[in-house]
């Protein structure tokens, strides 16, 4: 039972770094369509 928690725990842990790093990009690709957007409208 004691290794399911540790899997799951080492799970948790890889996919909160996968949002972390995923979460860098995604903000940097939402500033730059938004910056295309108003550099178009204007």
């Amino acid at each position: 039972m004691v290794e399911y928690a540790l899997i799951l725990m080492l799970v948790a842990m890889v996919v909160i770094v996968i949002f972390m790093v995923l979460g860098h990009h995604v903000g940097g690709l939402y500033s730059n369509i938004s910056n295309g957007i108003t550099q178009a409208s204007s």
